[in-house]
């Protein structure tokens, strides 16, 4: 995973389970399993596709096994931003991973009581 954000922009259209921005060239810095944050109103989806330069689709975060289809996350006029993110799946109740963590996001996970030791 990387702590820096992969890209951020403005989606340019409403485009059902896509994000689209006609200013990017997301063919060049993002990646399928890469997670979009809606920061305008903090929903995460992620990538499914890079359709083009200028469009991603996106599948929730809930439904990345199947299930009901993606959530649409992205309108025109809402800022973003795509990280890359470690996926931990299947995790045991009281495992340990020595890991450094940046985030962590509660969408998509019955996990809790995570504790950090610093």
């Amino acid at each position: 995973g990387q702590n820096k954000v992969v890209d951020k922009g403005t989606a340019t259209a409403t485009t059902s389970n896509k994000l689209t921005d006609s200013g990017q060239n997301f063919s060049t810095t993002v990646q399928v399993r890469d997670l979009v944050l809606n920061t305008t109103d903090d929903t995460v989806a992620f990538v499914s596709a890079v359709d083009s330069d200028t469009a991603l689709s996106l599948v929730n975060v809930a439904n990345v096994s199947g299930g009901s289809p993606a959530n649409d996350i992205m309108a025109s006029g809402e800022q973003y931003e795509i990280h890359r993110p470690i996926v931990f799946q299947n995790v045991a109740a009281g495992s340990f991973l020595p890991i450094e963590v940046d985030k962590i996001w509660a969408t998509g996970t019955t996990a809790t009581d995570v504790m950090a030791i610093y």
